[in-house]
């Protein structure tokens, strides 16, 4: 495996960590914001901003507000 190889599973494998993460702390907190996806992931903002998005994206999330206010919760599907 080559290097770039490597550091591409090791990205994938801590983004998995990452949106385990959140969707463990939005089970007990109900929602999250960017700045508590920083502080449990240990990431920068652009980070967790492109991280929710693309749970957001993958219909995992929904974003509730807008600008400053934004917050995620879980999307739940109707059967």
């Amino acid at each position: 495996m080559t290097n770039k190889e490597s550091q591409a599973v090791e990205y994938k494998q801590s983004w998995r960590n990452g949106c385990l993460k959140a969707v463990t702390y939005v089970k007990k907190k109900t929602e999250i914001t960017n700045r508590e996806y920083q502080n449990i992931n240990t990431v920068s903002n652009k980070t967790a901003y492109l991280e929710l998005l693309n749970l957001v994206k993958k219909d995992i999330f929904k974003v509730l507000g807008k600008g400053k206010s934004v917050s995620y919760k879980l999307k739940v599907t109707e059967k």
